[in-house]
């Protein structure tokens, strides 16, 4: 599922999850200790996007992430806590 390059809407970009490994490579180079993300909803990505995007982090970097507004964060809250299974149609 993880995209090649950055995604262009017109309006806005989306990374790639290896230019955000990139990103998160740079960081720890630096001594950060965690991520933030940002940057608003985009109603373009699925929700499964977001999953794999934590799933790739965890997998392949050891940083803390913080992030994600509250309604997106809320959704993810819930899918975690249904084992995965999303609620929401």
């Amino acid at each position: 599922m993880p995209s090649t390059g950055a995604r262009s809407t017109g309006e806005g970009y989306t990374l790639s999850f290896e230019q955000i490994g990139q990103k998160i490579d740079e960081v720890k180079a630096l001594g950060g200790v965690q991520i933030l993300i940002q940057g608003g909803h985009n109603p373009y990505i699925p929700f499964e996007w977001y999953l794999e995007l934590l799933r790739y982090i965890k997998r392949q970097h050891l940083i803390h992430v913080h992030g994600f507004q509250p309604e997106r964060g809320r959704l993810l809250r819930q899918d975690v806590s249904y084992g995965g299974r999303r609620r929401h149609p």
